[in-house]
């Protein structure tokens, strides 16, 4: 394992504190997380092709109910699914992923609520972030926030951290 060196520099705007040790911390040897966000409806009865028909906007991913996921088990969707995500990508603002799907969702708001209703369920906001020695902002603003609770949706953080070696 590699050592992490941290420098610390004095900051000029931070009134002394009596340490020379006051201000920003600066690390090297880190690579920066990758952060992928994405929307995603779950159905027994829609399929991807309808619920793109209804919504009006093309997902990033579809899979249909019974096609294989993992072909090394032969695991195989248990519903269908639609999703629209941002991509994967180096970040440390969790904002900036949100900003490549949330503007896509807002002008189908009731359209989303319509489906929601018809079966029986919501979709959800999903997180996955890979971590490397560093960590990433991770920051919910009222705006989505207010859209989930609207619809009723949940949030999901998957945060995986790895060696800053293994990047």
């Amino acid at each position: 394992m590699r050592a992490l060196k941290v420098y610390i520099e004095p900051c000029a705007s931070c009134p002394a504190r009596g340490s020379p040790l006051t201000g920003s911390v600066i690390r090297q040897n880190m690579r920066n997380p990758r952060i992928r966000f994405y929307f995603a409806i779950h159905s027994d009865t829609l399929a991807p092709d309808v619920i793109t028909e209804r919504l009006g906007v093309e997902p990033t991913t579809t899979s249909r109910m019974g096609e294989v996921w993992w072909k090394r088990t032969g695991k195989v969707y248990p519903q269908h699914v639609w999703r629209l995500s941002s991509e994967f990508e180096d970040s440390v603002d969790l904002d900036v992923q949100i900003a490549a799907v949330l503007p896509k969702l807002m002008p189908v708001k009731s359209r989303l609520a319509e489906i929601f209703k018809e079966i029986g369920t919501q979709g959800y906001f999903q997180t996955v972030v890979e971590t490397y020695g560093s960590t990433p902002a991770l920051h919910l603003d009222q705006e989505i926030v207010r859209f989930a609770g609207d619809l009723g949706m949940e949030f999901d953080f998957d945060v995986y951290t790895f060696d800053a070696e293994d990047g």
